[in-house]
């Protein structure tokens, strides 16, 4: 085994499916950065470079299992089974899956909704801004550190950036530990009543898009949005 460096959030499965197959196996797709929307700066590229981050899902650990725990999981789970599943899902001589089939299925677009960096930058963002106003808060008060869910969080010696860089990072496992059971704990509620829909549209020559959050979600009743909520629709789009 070898530890696992670049870790797909957008699985490259998923992906090829928006593409062409360039030489055999070696997918590529057509990619727009934001914020650049002009037509001249759209780019072929190789879906191993998209939607990719260093050590995403890395834990601490002694051992490459206990490293790749995260990552061998969506792997295991969902990604492995996503080529014969895709096959079926498109098949419309298909009218019937089974009990597996049809948790990879949900499984696959519940963790695509939850493993996104989104929720770590999101996160990150609030805390971020609450260490910003602790920090100069306490340097007025002539402190070197403050409370924070009683830790004691030291300032001494260190610029605001460098102390949320610190907790950020010894906190990111916690944070990749925790979504992986979100999406474990929706999967199991979706289960008992979901249902799987497949649209095809025909009419006339039209090209799709997928992005780096490929999941919409939207409560039923349009109002807060919830996203434990197992009643709001998931969808996503395949090819």
């Amino acid at each position: 085994m070898q530890e696992k460096k670049a870790h797909h959030y957008v699985p490259q499965t998923y992906l090829k499916h928006f593409g062409f197959e360039k030489e055999k196996n070696q997918f590529f797709v057509h990619r727009l950065r934001m914020p650049e929307m002009l037509e001249t700066d759209i780019k072929d590229t190789h879906v191993k470079n998209v939607c990719v981050q260093n050590k995403l899902y890395t834990l601490p650990g002694n051992t490459l299992q206990e490293k790749n725990l995260v990552e061998d999981f969506y792997s295991d789970a969902y990604e492995k089974h996503y080529d014969s599943i895709y096959k079926k899902l498109i098949d419309e001589t298909v009218d019937d899956i089974n009990d597996e089939e049809r948790r990879v299925i949900i499984g696959m677009v519940v963790s695509l909704f939850y493993r996104n960096p989104y929720w770590h930058d999101f996160h990150n963002k609030i805390i971020s801004d609450m260490f910003e106003r602790a920090f100069y808060l306490s340097k007025q008060n002539g402190k070197d550190s403050f409370f924070w869910n009683d830790e004691e969080i030291s300032i001494k010696g260190k610029t605001v950036e460098e102390m949320k860089m610190e907790y950020n990072e010894e906190n990111r496992p916690l944070l990749v530990i925790t979504q992986t059971q979100a999406a474990i704990n929706l999967l199991k509620l979706r289960l008992d009543s979901d249902g799987i829909n497949i649209t095809k549209t025909t009419d006339g020559n039209h090209q799709y898009l997928t992005s780096d959050r490929p999941v919409d979600i939207m409560d039923p009743d349009n109002k807060q949005l919830i996203p434990m909520n197992p009643l709001n629709f998931l969808t996503l789009p395949i090819d």
